[in-house]
């Protein structure tokens, strides 16, 4: 038998790739309140924090793989890689304003995100304090590409040239 997916299965389907680490288009989804029933609206907000938690998880384990890789040889390098790692929160942030979901909601995703860049950003600080060498400078490099601090600006994006001939009529 075939069914045809409703609101809850577009926001599951979507939610689960969110929760992966991939960013699909949203505009199908609607908004979650009292038309899907309070029992799977409840279902649905269960999944959304559980995506939200699963998303983050991802953001942190990433940062940490690349500040522990050794990618950082100058600390030019740590900036840049700040500068990334705020840009990697914008699925986040995202989700935590979709005025889709109940303000309650919004709010406590919200908080939720600003709790782990508090924690990511302190932890950050004291990693460097500890180091023998160059402390100030990483250091003020860390606090002036805080996590705290909105998404970056999105690059400018330069279309390539066209390939091929050009037709003129």
């Amino acid at each position: 038998m075939l069914t045809v997916p409703g609101p809850y299965a577009a926001w599951a389907s979507w939610l689960d790739a969110f929760a992966a680490g991939a960013d699909l288009p949203s505009r199908h989804l609607t908004p979650v309140d009292e038309h899907l029933g309070p029992q799977m609206q409840e279902r649905l907000l269960r999944r959304v924090a559980a995506a939200f938690e699963a998303r983050a998880r991802i953001w942190g384990d990433t940062l940490r793989r690349h500040l522990s890789a050794g990618v950082v040889r100058e600390p030019a390098e740590l900036g840049a890689l700040l500068v990334a790692a705020r840009g990697r929160l914008r699925p986040l942030r995202a989700l935590a304003a979709d005025t889709r979901l109940p303000p309650e909601v919004r709010t406590n995703l919200r908080d939720a995100l600003e709790e782990l860049l508090r924690s990511a950003q302190d932890n950050l600080e004291h990693s460097v304090r500890r180091r023998p060498h160059g402390a100030e400078r990483l250091l003020a490099i860390v606090r002036e590409n805080s996590l705290l601090a909105g998404p970056p600006p999105p690059r400018a994006s330069v279309d390539p040239p066209p390939v091929g001939r050009r037709v003129i009529l």
